[in-house]
């Protein structure tokens, strides 16, 4: 029998999802997902002396001690301005909620409370995904949506979210700013469920997977590809067929590979009437299109990611630990130096009489905005790699060969790893509460039948 307290717990995470979720809405300037984010943590505060218990958390917190001391210097050295104080405090707070809703969520979902949590995730999982289908409809015929709020993802502040592809197939961004960051938070639970409930139902692997298929996002076709190695190997292994997941792919794969033009299907849209001579040329053959991902294949990474793994590979020989107020700042510097190399060269060729002309001006190409904006480097282990030098690298590899000591090599292993290198691979460059909840709720269903300690 479930407590009323084990209850609340449970309901209290629903409530934190539903906020995180409403990434693309804000009230009295506050986001409302760092609300959600930060509703997580209630239930592991209010247990603080339960979960301080278990050594883990110690280590974590130990662990964010040492590999702070490049900050800690830089703050009591006054480096820091005051827009890096809010910064810092806010990449601080996400690694310390991480560690407390993870080792919470890890003590809790032990008990009886994780089939209620199960089952309120299925309706969840059903309720958002016709949510973001009703979107993605609601945005091509100008239908009721609510309005959003919050500033793009955009580098340039004060930018309104885009919610429309004129010459690309439209997108669903469901209650996120953006399709990739809709994947990030979604994808993960629907994965987590159709793992966990190894049934024949139809209903939520194919329309959680038109939602998510309709974002068309790499990010989830590479990850699909993953998936069905899994697949193969769970059939080879354990001669076990995963039906849901296997619809749940094929669903994915085919809705983020055929898409449809918004000025093609409703030309008359307030937003296909600002091009009416594109518009023109999109419908000039009277016929309903169909555009396909041919000329984009799932193995080409955009070309932000390839900067930041080009920054990440430049950084390994000298790797050291610069504080993570730091990070975004040096990779600032590394396109700034592409920058400023492509200038010059462009203006070693200029004609004479622009450089007579215009002396003491840049001429080129490529991202300007990044010599005033700082941006992200948007990677979670590029991130704490950097910030953290080579100790956050070694501590990542003995978890690792932890986890495959005490567990071996097995699918159950290669499943969580998965998921791992998954939220590693979202655009969101730092671990947080979200994290801490998936990930200590799924380690309890695949690993513990007992309570021996993390």
């Amino acid at each position: 029998m479930i407590q009323t307290k084990q209850k609340l717990y449970v309901y209290l995470f629903i409530i934190s999802l539903i906020f995180v979720f409403l990434d693309a809405y804000k009230i009295l300037e506050i986001p409302l997902s760092w609300i959600g984010l930060s509703l997580l943590i209630i239930p592991g505060i209010n247990e603080f002396k339960i979960i301080f218990q278990e050594k883990f958390l110690k280590y974590g917190f130990l662990s964010i001690l040492l590999l702070s001391v490049p900050d800690i210097f830089n703050f009591f050295g006054n480096n820091f301005l005051n827009i890096d104080y809010q910064y810092i405090f806010l990449r601080y707070f996400n690694l310390i909620s991480f560690f407390i809703v993870l080792i919470f969520s890890y003590n809790f979902f032990q008990k009886n409370s994780s089939d209620l949590f199960l089952a309120l995730i299925r309706k969840f999982i059903v309720t958002f995904s016709v949510i973001t289908i009703y979107i993605y409809i609601a945005q091509i015929f100008d239908l009721y949506e609510p309005i959003r709020n919050r500033q793009n993802t955009d580098l340039f502040e004060e930018i309104n979210q885009s919610i429309f592809w004129l010459s690309q197939p439209h997108r669903a961004m469901g209650t996120f700013r953006e399709p990739v960051l809709l994947i990030t938070f979604f994808f993960p639970i629907v994965l987590i469920y159709l793992y966990l409930k190894k049934d024949q139902r139809y209903l939520i692997p194919i329309l959680s997977g038109v939602a998510i298929g309709l974002t068309r996002s790499d990010y989830a076709k590479v990850y699909c590809l993953f998936l069905l190695v899994y697949i193969f190997s769970s059939f080879l292994l354990n001669k076990e067929f995963l039906f849901g997941m296997s619809i749940f792919v094929i669903t994915v794969l085919f809705f983020s590979t055929f898409g449809i033009l918004e000025c093609n299907v409703n030309p008359e849209s307030k937003e296909c009437k600002e091009y009416p001579e594109d518009v023109a040329k999109i419908n000039g053959s009277g016929n309903f299109r169909v555009i396909t991902n041919a000329s984009t294949p799932t193995s080409e990474l955009d070309n932000d990611r390839i900067l930041v793994l080009n920054y990440f590979y430049s950084s390994l020989s000298e790797i050291k630990a610069t504080g993570l107020s730091e990070v975004n700042k040096n990779y600032q510097e590394f396109l700034t130096n592409q920058i400023n190399s492509e200038m010059y060269f462009l203006n070693r060729t200029l004609p004479s009489f622009l450089l007579q002309r215009y002396s003491t001006q840049s001429f080129g190409t490529g991202s300007y905005s990044v010599t005033k904006y700082v941006p992200n480097v948007q990677n979670v282990i590029v991130f704490y790699s950097i910030g953290f030098g080579y100790t956050f690298l070694a501590i990542i590899f003995l978890l690792i060969t932890y986890l495959f000591h005490k567990k071996g090599a097995n699918l159950n292993v290669f499943f969580f790893l998965g998921l791992i290198l998954m939220l590693c691979l979202s655009p969101i460059e730092e671990v947080n509460s979200f994290y801490g909840l998936i990930l200590g709720f799924i380690y309890v269903k695949i690993f513990r039948k007992d309570y021996e300690q993390i």
